[in-house]
């Protein structure tokens, strides 16, 4: 087991606490400026080695259990922070009259904290430019050290000075605040609504809106922050969005790269790392992040996490610096899960939820194992749960589907399908992705099953119609899978793979000029997919239709640069025009090399026999 680093007591446990208005009906959320300015704030005391600060999510839903409706307040503030373990709050009003800005710290003992809190500090200035915000907020943080006796090192200074003056843009940091009110809440909505806010700021929302501030490390770092824990709210379910682990990696290897003076950088990679298991990037990540910052909490459980079943010392090492940490019991859960330990698994589950009630992980952890178990009216009594707290859980409604339709009750099925469809587009299409997956690894029963329960919450999904064709014809059921397709064809009349799997059937039917027109169809209604063209170009060489085909390889070659276009070209050039096949093969190398090199048996066959006709 490796060895867990030693447990340095914080020599102070701080709850920020951005302040929250009184209910107005709907969720409670943080008022956006404070959020922001409480978020820079966090993080500059966390670059300080001996401060920890508080989980802001679980700070969010201890602030709420104590304030109730009427929001934060100096009291409910103080409450909070007793409830996360913390030595002190500090409440964070932002508030602007006119181009007045003045933000407020207003330290709060915990309930039953002896001593004195330190006095309130406050930054106030007029925005005569928009970019004076900055100052401002660089005024409020170094108030805020002082006001609490805190002395940097020049290392730990000039961390904190990064983190005061994140952005040049004015509007790019009124995103980041937009999105800091929705990260705490920790619910798979919370983070979906972070992620949109969050790519307009680093990516953009296509050619008509080019990103805001892509140099926006602590945006980047967010974005990979709220991509993989939504991801990994979906893997408790049996569901895996690849689009969103990417987008959780690619964004904080980004943040590194723009800022690896900061923790904060290499935490989101940890987090990043070790929640699409990428596990060599998060265990370098998190060393990476303690060597700048000993102590960090955060840092330690992600640490934990990637070492697996023997990460419990680091993540215990967390708890011990963090409390507050919802996370680290949920990750203690899944560890006692693994080891068959189920009443230490839900004792941790139900601390997890004590610190964050809204985020359904631990229940549908608990769901999860159920459901394995096969215990599966204690699964669907488990997701109920997680309805009752959130009903809008479009991943909740999709597994009580699944269960309802293992046990036969196609009604309740149906009507929960509809309800996660409607809540959540990504059900669907994730589901379709796991029926995908399965039919790919030869599990054709399995594959059948998703696709039709898929088609119980809407019978006109052409995807699914689409992939039970597939699977027929994999069967050998080819006038079984012509139906499926031409069923599909009917709903949607341009969907360019149903054409195809038509152009399958009728090929096995020995109607090989039907299955060339159906291929043909597809390129018309579908001229830039790349593997409809390599499709048609083969068709067009069982055809004897030599320059056709040609130029059906050239377009998937163009379009994709696909390894099995330069191929099948070198190979039918080889045939028909020597002198040209030269060129084909070396395209077919550089593709290969280009993927990383021969990804089966087949690519090394191909790979020698390109050698052997270049020699």
């Amino acid at each position: 087991m490796p060895r867990a680093h030693a447990v340095e007591k914080p020599a102070m446990r701080i709850a920020v606490v951005p302040a929250i208005p009184a209910a107005a009906g709907g969720v409670l959320l943080p008022d956006r400026l404070s959020a922001g300015v409480a978020d820079l704030f966090a993080r500059s005391l966390s670059q300080i080695r001996g401060v920890t600060v508080s989980s802001s999510s679980a700070v969010y839903h201890a602030v709420l259990a104590a304030g109730g409706s009427g929001g934060s307040t100096p009291v409910a503030a103080g409450l909070a922070a007793r409830r996360v373990q913390a030595d002190l709050a500090v409440l964070v009003e932002a508030k602007a009259d006119g181009a007045v800005l003045k933000i407020t710290g207003t330290p709060v003992l915990p309930e039953s904290g002896r001593g004195k809190a330190p006095a309130p500090f406050t930054s106030q200035g007029t925005r005569a430019l928009e970019t004076d915000l900055f100052s401002i907020q660089a005024g409020f943080i170094k108030a805020g050290l002082e006001a609490l006796g805190l002395k940097p090192t020049p290392q730990e200074q000039a961390r904190i000075d990064l983190v005061a003056r994140p952005t040049v843009s004015p509007e790019a940091f009124q995103l980041y605040c937009e999105a800091r009110q929705h990260l705490p809440i920790a619910s798979v909505e919370a983070y979906d609504r972070a992620i949109k806010v969050l790519r307009l700021i680093v990516v953009g929302d296509g050619p008509s809106r080019p990103p805001v501030d892509p140099e926006f490390a602590l945006a980047h770092a967010a974005l990979a922050e709220a991509a993989a824990l939504g991801s990994m709210q979906q893997w408790l379910v049996g569901l895996r969005d690849q689009r969103l682990m990417a987008l959780a990696l690619s964004s904080a290897e980004t943040a590194v790269k723009l800022r690896p003076e900061l923790p904060d950088s290499h935490r989101a990679l940890a987090l990043a790392g070790a929640l699409v298991k990428r596990i060599s990037v998060a265990l370098s990540a998190a060393r990476k992040a303690l060597e700048i910052h000993p102590g960090d909490p955060q840092s330690h459980l992600w640490l934990g996490v990637a070492n697996g079943g023997d990460g419990a010392r680091e993540i215990e090492t967390a708890l011990a610096l963090d409390p507050s940490l919802g996370l680290g019991h949920l990750f203690l859960a899944v560890l006692a899960a693994a080891e068959g330990d189920q009443k230490r698994m839900l004792a941790q589950c139900e601390r997890a939820l004590e610190l964050s009630p809204v985020d359904a992980s631990p229940l549908l952890l608990i769901g999860m194992m159920q459901t394995g178990e096969g215990k599966i009216d204690e699964a669907i009594a488990t997701y109920q749960r997680v309805l009752k707290i959130n009903r809008h859980a479009g991943l909740a409604h999709g597994a009580l589907a699944r269960l309802y339709f293992r046990k036969g009750q196609t009604g309740l099925a149906q009507d929960a399908l509809r309800q996660a469809f409607a809540l959540d587009y990504r059900v669907a299409e994730l589901m379709r992705e796991q029926a995908a997956a399965y039919q790919q690894a030869g599990k054709l029963e399995e594959a059948e099953k998703e696709y039709r329960l898929i088609l119980l919450g809407d019978d006109k999904d052409t995807p699914s119609l689409r992939g039970l064709g597939m699977l027929a014809l994999e069967r050998g059921k080819v006038d079984e899978a012509e139906k499926l397709l031409r069923r599909a064809l009917q709903i949607s009349p341009k969907d360019a793979w149903s054409f195809v799997g038509l152009s399958r059937c009728h090929y096995r039917q020995g109607k090989r000029d039907e299955a060339l027109q159906d291929l043909r169809r597809a390129a018309e209604v579908q001229p830039d997919d790349g593997f409809v063209q390599l499709e048609l170009g083969q068709a067009y060489e069982q055809h004897n239709r030599t320059r056709e085909a040609l130029e059906a390889y050239d377009k998937a070659i163009r379009l994709l640069r696909l390894p099995d276009a330069y191929f099948r070209k070198a190979q039918l050039l080889a045939k028909s025009d020597p002198a040209r096949a030269r060129d084909a093969w070396k395209g077919f190398l550089e593709a290969i090399e280009a993927m990383g090199g021969p990804a089966s048996e087949s690519d090394r066959v191909r790979v020698e026999m390109a050698k052997r006709a270049l020699q």
